[in-house]
């Protein structure tokens, strides 16, 4: 799947956010006021190390108030984000459930026969909840954290304008390691949809079939085979985490190498005193707080990747054309008697027929029986 492609497939699924966009602009002036609390929080280590120097009664209860304040209006904005997003999330997997599971009663057989019924069950509830966490999990993370980068970066800019420089050289670095382990995730998680499909599908013939497998003793075989597709779905999974559990270090360290290289830089400058204490406090306190958002932001790309690839599976269903009804005749009263009349039946892409030439009259009440050997064309 083509980065062009991607794009296209995650912009067709936020077209799904867009009727709840009231409670989704509720959820984003939360993640706001979430986000500019970080500077807040900054400023008041400012206001701490300045109390420490001079701790009057009137500077301790002014730091003890905004504490208080701005823990306040940062709860309050986590709650707005988090549970609206939660809502917005569950109608969005509730639509697209719905209309991809009203769509397929409408597919032409042949999507049946090409498919495993695991696989198009899985679609249905493994895919979905996938979706769910690129269409809002994913942009809740992007918000928010997003939000939370530009504001501190914009306090750390106002602070110290050239120490600030240093930090944004690591920016393309970043960048291009979220690039490439996007490539990864992709791969990995098409391979983790088509394993769950093989588990579910190993789920469904051994619990229906329960009777026959006993019949026969086949119950070794089925574990076995269950196993198999267990273990290949582990596999996939595996290294999908150690693609995840690689890319968030790596991130981390370019970013912590930016921060030490700040952190000295602003060391030279108290030590000769053109940086005072409560600056300092200032820019080392928002320069750490910016660190976490920027860990989040690199490990949305796995939650993303996981959705798009279930989203394009998911389109690539509701983009099937459904089955034309091409029938004329309106059927009002029947006797029951079924005639066929040198009938012949061919599968797409086959070159011979399943059914050449047959002939047959069944009259109301009457009993026919099919007989043959496998796959002479019984179950056609």
């Amino acid at each position: 799947m083509s980065q062009n492609n991607s794009t296209g497939v995650y912009r067709r699924l936020l077209r799904y956010v867009w009727p709840h966009k009231g409670i989704f602009l509720l959820s984003v002036l939360g993640f706001a006021m979430f986000a500019s609390s970080a500077p807040l929080m900054a400023q008041l280590m400012g206001e701490i190390q300045k109390t420490l120097v001079d701790p009057t009664d009137e500077n301790i209860w002014f730091v003890l108030t905004a504490l208080f304040l701005v823990f306040l209006y940062r709860g309050t904005g986590t709650f707005l984000g988090k549970y609206f997003t939660a809502r917005v999330g569950r109608e969005v997997v509730h639509a697209l459930r719905t209309q991809l599971f009203g769509h397929m009663q409408h597919l032409p057989s042949t999507y049946y026969e090409n498919e495993s019924s695991g696989r198009q069950i899985s679609r249905v509830i493994f895919d979905i909840d996938q979706v769910n966490g690129a269409s809002t999990r994913a942009v809740t993370t992007l918000v928010q954290e997003g939000l939370t980068v530009v504001l501190l970066m914009g306090y750390l800019i106002w602070l110290d304008y050239t120490l600030t420089a240093i930090f944004l050289l690591i920016v393309p670095a970043v960048g291009a390691l979220v690039s490439l382990a996007s490539k990864f995730f992709r791969k990995y998680s098409r391979r983790i949809q088509a394993t769950v499909g093989e588990v579910t599908q190993v789920t469904s013939e051994s619990i229906t079939g329960y009777r026959e497998v006993r019949t026969y003793q086949a119950t070794e075989q089925e574990k076995a085979r269950f196993f198999r597709a267990s273990d290949n779905n582990r596999r996939q999974v595996m290294k999908f985490e150690l693609t995840n559990a690689i890319n968030v270090p790596l991130s981390q360290q370019v970013i912590a190498l930016g921060l030490g290289v700040m952190i000295y830089l602003m060391l030279q400058r108290v030590a000769a005193g053109s940086m005072s204490a409560e600056a300092f406090m200032q820019f080392i306190t928002a320069a750490a707080l910016i660190a976490k958002p920027l860990r989040a932001l690199t490990d949305v790309n796995a939650i993303i990747q996981k959705g798009v690839t279930a989203a394009e599976s998911v389109f690539d269903v509701l983009d099937t054309p459904a089955e034309v009804d091409s029938g004329t005749q309106q059927l009002h009263k029947c006797r029951g008697k079924v005639s066929f009349d040198h009938v012949s039946f061919r599968y797409p892409g086959v070159e011979q027929d399943t059914i050449s030439g047959l002939s047959l009259e069944v009259a109301p009440g009457e009993t026919v029986a099919f007989v043959g050997r496998s796959g002479s064309g019984k179950s056609t």
